[in-house]
């Protein structure tokens, strides 16, 4: 393969991707086509050029092939890489999360072991106890003397997992059929009041509210921050926002298939939009990632009151 042939073989967007991966990691093809959630066929096509090209070399563990950078590139061609790093710094975020929890899903033994079969501990802990075990951890922490509201209800499921844990719980949307949905899902609580609105002008009251949550909605609103200033007059002096979402992300397709105006948020994006908004930043943590979700990974952030 003469150099032309070579360098193009690194420079393809995607190989670049896959080759900064294996950088960090020595990884299955399942796993690069799991971390950055491209199709197995393709992943492996990638994997070969950059094989035969030899930026990257694998080895055979049974009937798995694992992938590594190269440990024996020529000065040239370490320099080039060298060259693009500082340019790809920023590029792919999602990937550094998505491998961290590849590796943590990975079994205690899997250095020496990596044909790993039998079922993992997400898979027993919801036989167990249930898809939701997580979300029931963090309700249980609540307070009862409180009001919460869920800004974007969607069709109620949050709703109706926080009614048993709070005094009393408010389910805002503007979408009639939401309503209607939440309406009947939260029909056997007497603490669940559904209002109509709009997230920018929210039907609440000045200091009404203990919590307030937004959960995968904020990307989809036109000014977010009208949003957050909204919440921070509602909310009660010592009240808290918790914004669930997705983080900073390049799928401008979004845009147009499912109508997001946001492409995801990063901390930094979120202190912007906390400024002058009554509402103050305390912590901002990126979620482990759920392999086998096609969608980009999610952080947590919660916010307080602030005079500031």
């Amino acid at each position: 393969m003469d150099l032309h042939e070579r360098y193009s073989a690194l420079i393809h967007p995607s190989r670049t991707r896959i080759f900064k991966l294996l950088c960090q990691e020595e990884l299955s093809g399942g796993e690069v086509a799991c971390i950055t959630q491209g199709a197995q066929s393709t992943t492996s096509r990638h994997l070969k050029l950059l094989t035969e090209s030899h930026w990257v070399m694998s080895r055979r563990v049974g009937t798995t092939v694992f992938f590594s950078a190269s440990k024996t590139l020529s000065e040239a061609d370490q320099a080039l890489w060298e060259a693009m790093k500082p340019e790809l710094e920023d590029s792919w975020p999602d990937d550094v999360l998505r491998l961290t929890t590849t590796l943590q899903e990975r079994s205690p033994n899997s250095r020496d072991y990596f044909g790993r079969i039998g079922a993992k501990w997400e898979d027993i802990r919801e036989q167990l106890y249930g898809a939701h075990s997580l979300t029931h951890l963090a309700f249980s922490m609540l307070s009862r003397q409180q009001t919460v509201a869920d800004l974007g209800c969607g069709s109620g499921t949050v709703l109706a997992m926080l009614a048993p844990q709070v005094d009393w719980v408010i389910g805002i949307d503007r979408e009639p059929a939401m309503l209607e949905a939440a309406y009947t899902k939260t029909s056997g609580f007497e603490n669940v009041e559904i209002r109509q609105g709009e997230l920018e002008s929210p039907p609440l009251q000045a200091q009404e509210l203990d919590l307030a949550l937004l959960n995968l909605v904020l990307h989809l609103v036109e000014h977010p921050q009208q949003v957050l200033e909204a919440v921070g007059q509602a909310l009660k002096p010592n009240g808290r926002l918790v914004i669930i979402d997705m983080v900073a992300h390049q799928r401008e397709e979004y845009r147009q298939s499912m109508g997001h105006i946001s492409l995801g948020f990063s901390q930094q994006d979120l202190c912007q939009l906390a400024q002058s908004t009554g509402l103050h930043l305390d912590s901002y943590l990126a979620l482990p990632p759920d392999l086998q979700a096609s969608g980009p990974s999610l952080f947590s952030a919660c916010f307080s009151r602030s005079e500031c």
